[in-house]
């Protein structure tokens, strides 16, 4: 794959001058070099991502180890038209980051955050898969870059649905509930104007599944979960309790728009649990299964009850209304 890298301050004027590939500036346009940002639910002891003011550089919550993506759409202000893509890029380091922006256009941004995405997500040849893979021919995977393309062609089109390549996975193992700790945020009809700066605000689209099962002797249990890697309770395991974080698959809604303009910030999705014995001659053994309501940010407690795995057990949900927002710790 060769893309061509603009700078920041690269101007758009570069850009194909046809109105079916991206927006058409008016005739005596301006270019605006915007400050962006990222704020809500991201920050950590109010740092400020992406941000630059006053030529002073803030702390970032976004570190070194994380993945961010940015798509960027455009359209002629006015215009009835579709937003049309602009320009992506994917960061792990965004001190002063600023992308160039003409009067005479109204733009939209989409952001998501990936914590220890370099570790979580899978990648090829220094480039990062779903949800990160871009439009490109063949959808490639998207390398690391310390600027926004420009490309009215090439677009980070997948992050919106939430699906994702985890590391160490195959490619048909792309799973709608990964277990990655996901911010996700977007900006829209933004004008551009001098020294402007954009702060996308960020919401955590995730939500915490604990498991436990005491009565476990023998044997290991095997618990899938709507979209999730299958997750595994030893008779080794600490207190027979498994934890962790998991993103929405927005399997019931369009995107995780849905999920980010929620009705007071509050958003549920229902996933199917099964939990089956794998005993010591790797024969699967049924013990339960049911339904389970997820809520955004909020850790939910599956107990599997385990009686006898040829009779009925049972399964009970409980809620721990633990705050998931940044900076809060899981064991897991």
């Amino acid at each position: 794959m060769k893309q061509k890298l603009l700078m920041a301050s690269a101007i758009v004027f570069l850009l194909s001058c046809s109105k079916n590939e991206t927006a058409k500036p008016e005739a005596n346009a301006k270019a605006y070099t915007i400050s962006l940002g990222l704020k809500g639910e991201l920050n950590v002891t109010d740092e400020s991502p992406l941000s630059s003011l006053a030529n002073k550089t803030l702390p970032r919550s976004v570190s070194s180890t994380d993945l961010l993506g940015v798509q960027v759409y455009s359209r002629v202000k006015g215009s009835q038209s579709g937003d049309l893509p602009y320009a992506y890029g994917l960061f792990d380091n965004n001190d002063n980051t600023t992308i160039n922006l003409v009067s005479g256009n109204v733009y939209r941004f989409e952001a998501m955050v990936i914590k220890e995405g370099k570790t979580k997500i899978h990648s090829t040849s220094g480039g990062y898969w779903a949800p990160f893979n871009n439009s490109g021919p063949g959808a490639y995977s998207t390398a690391i870059t310390p600027n926004f393309i420009v490309s009215s062609i090439t677009s980070l089109n997948n992050m919106s649905n939430g699906y994702t390549w985890l590391a160490n996975y195959g490619p048909t193992y792309t799973f709608g509930n990964p277990s990655v700790d996901r911010y996700y945020g977007i900006a829209a009809d933004y004008e551009p104007s001098q020294n402007g700066a954009l702060n996308i605000a960020m919401k955590r689209v995730v939500f915490g599944a604990k498991f436990v099962a005491p009565g476990l002797t023998s044997g290991r249990l095997k618990i899938t979960m709507g979209g999730a890697p299958d997750q595994f309770i030893e008779t080794t395991t600490p207190n027979k309790t498994i934890q962790d974080i998991y993103s929405f698959s927005c399997a019931s809604c369009a995107s995780l728009n849905d999920v980010y303009t929620s009705l007071n910030d509050v958003y549920t999705e229902v996933l199917p649990v099964a939990v089956k014995l794998i005993r010591a001659d790797g024969v699967e053994v049924p013990v339960a299964s049911g339904n389970v309501t997820f809520k955004r940010k909020t850790i939910t407690t599956v107990n599997i009850n385990i009686t006898d795995a040829s009779s009925s057990n049972k399964m009970s949900v409980s809620f721990e209304q633990g705050d998931l927002s940044s900076g809060s710790t899981i064991d897991l």
